[in-house]
């Protein structure tokens, strides 16, 4: 196997073969990537510092009155 492949060069191919066979689920893959982050960054804000749960407070945007 050349050297030549290995290193910066061989870096630059192997990204440009995941974007080429890979482009179509980058995007599925990044919006699963945000609701993980996004559900670890809530379990983790439920916890204070002692390594208690806080207790859920509802935050309701809307003003209506709930019957």
């Amino acid at each position: 196997m050349p050297s030549h492949f290995i290193g910066p060069v061989g870096i630059v191919i192997v990204v440009l073969i995941i974007l080429l066979f890979a482009a179509p689920k980058l995007p599925v893959l990044a919006k699963s990537i945000a609701q993980s982050l996004n559900i670890f960054k809530t379990e983790v804000g439920k916890k204070d510092d002692k390594g208690e749960q806080k207790p859920e407070t509802s935050t309701s945007t809307t003003d209506e009155p709930k019957s």
